[in-house]
């Protein structure tokens, strides 16, 4: 029974979850990304690719998982 509440709640709560988290806590500020690409020493893109790289994989893992 607790088991079957907690697949509940998840698959109530997973739509909003991945919603927020590729519109918002997944995403660097374009002034936040480009300070990173000049201490790192490398192109914004570079920043931006990488930062699509692991959205896409968290957000993958997080659809993937089973509660």
């Amino acid at each position: 029974m607790k088991r079957s509440l907690i697949r509940w709640l998840w698959r109530l709560i997973l739509p909003a979850l991945s919603e927020w988290l590729e519109q918002r806590a997944l995403r660097l500020p374009q002034a936040q990304r480009e300070r990173l690409a000049r201490q790192l020493r490398v192109d914004s893109r570079t920043i931006e690719a990488i930062e699509n790289a692991l959205r896409e994989f968290l957000l993958r893992e997080l659809h993937e998982w089973q509660p």
